[in-house]
């Protein structure tokens, strides 16, 4: 069983990102949750079979790591790390 990988931002270099990992967690049976502030631009990667989460906040419980390609102010910095478990680690 793959893992549970979680996608915040999908601009010009997350986007191709994402979709790369979401063949992987296709072929491993694993899955993709993504959300970015404009989700009618990713409805390919919601028909491939990555999960919709609105927020970083809905995005981080359904997710075992997170990859994110945004800035402090919408990234990981700020609500997704709030969001989440202890032990949470962000670069």
């Amino acid at each position: 069983m793959g893992h549970r990988v979680g996608f915040i931002g999908l601009g010009t270099m997350g986007r191709p990102m994402a979709g790369h990992i979401l063949a992987a967690q296709l072929a491993t049976g694993g899955t993709l949750a993504i959300t970015s502030r404009t989700p009618e631009r990713h409805a390919d990667l919601l028909d491939r079979g990555a999960v919709w989460a609105a927020t970083p906040r809905e995005l981080a419980p359904l997710s075992d790591v997170v990859v994110s390609r945004r800035s402090a102010t919408y990234g990981p910095c700020s609500t997704a790390s709030k969001a989440c478990w202890p032990g949470w680690i962000t670069t």
